[in-house]
């Protein structure tokens, strides 16, 4: 969901912070990055704080469970839990040798994230605008779950999701589902109150499931995929997965169908 204005104040001040000192940081070249990169992080006592920096790098789409950051976050876990042992380090705080070893591993994604070198260059910028389209058509409230299957009769109609991902792996959710998933297997059979099985139909709602895609757009006298001049795909659990080649794939999901499916 979109940031409250005080986390959004902040949020931007951090983005006009590091903006600012991009043009530096990249002007004598990308040489010894790690140094530099620590330099601009670093605060008044030569320390950098962990979560200044995975902030920094999710402003970018880089989550920190990027498989491609599995060496930096395992070794800052591994700081973490050493700090908890000592009473003379500074919790999430990180001295310039630790820093440097713990990036070394995945520099050169950590590299072209803050480089403006990925995809979509200022990806804050295009999520803000993500966020005001999710709330704009959070109160459309046409249509009706699929009636035909009884797990997804029962969907919330105000259930409502965007995924993006783009090629190099910039990631976006924005959801309002109303409830946490369940946490189970998306296949995973479960019990009613009448003791018969059902699906999960939380989980599965959330998974593009090939078998139960149907040609919603297609059958649509309104040719999405013609009008709109983009590959997409519907389903009868809600979703819609639409991909712009080169660039990004997006899903949307929310129960309510249209006439066509």
């Amino acid at each position: 969901m979109s940031d409250s204005p005080r986390n959004l104040k902040r949020r931007m001040s951090s983005l006009k912070q590091w903006q600012e000192g991009l043009e530096e940081l990249l002007s004598s070249g990308m040489e010894d990055f790690e140094e530099k990169l620590f330099t601009f992080l670093c605060d008044q006592n030569e320390l950098v704080s962990m979560d200044r920096f995975k902030n920094l790098l999710e402003e970018t789409g880089l989550r920190d469970n990027d498989f491609r950051l599995n060496e930096t976050m395992k070794k800052f876990r591994a700081v973490l839990e050493r700090q908890l042992h000592d009473e003379h380090e500074l919790r999430g705080m990180m001295d310039k040798d630790t820093f440097l070893d713990c990036v070394s591993d995945n520099i050169v994604v950590i590299s072209k994230a803050l480089t403006s070198q990925f995809v979509i260059p200022e990806f804050r910028t295009f999520t803000d605008i993500i966020d005001k389209i999710f709330k704009k058509c959070e109160g459309n409230e046409k249509g009706t779950p699929a009636q035909y299957i009884p797990q997804l009769a029962r969907g919330n109609p105000k259930h409502w999701g965007v995924s993006i991902c783009t090629v190099d792996g910039q990631r976006f959710v924005n959801k309002f589902v109303g409830k946490e998933p369940s946490g189970r297997s998306f296949n995973e059979l479960t019990l009613d109150y009448q003791k018969s099985p059902n699906p999960n139909e939380l989980t599965r709602c959330h998974r593009v499931d090939p078998p139960h895609l149907k040609k919603g757009l297609v059958l649509s006298p309104d040719r999405f995929d013609i009008k709109v001049g983009l590959p997409s795909k519907s389903g009868v659990a809600g979703g819609v997965l639409l991909v712009i080649p080169n660039l990004m794939g997006i899903f949307t999901w929310s129960p309510p169908l249209d006439q066509w499916g």
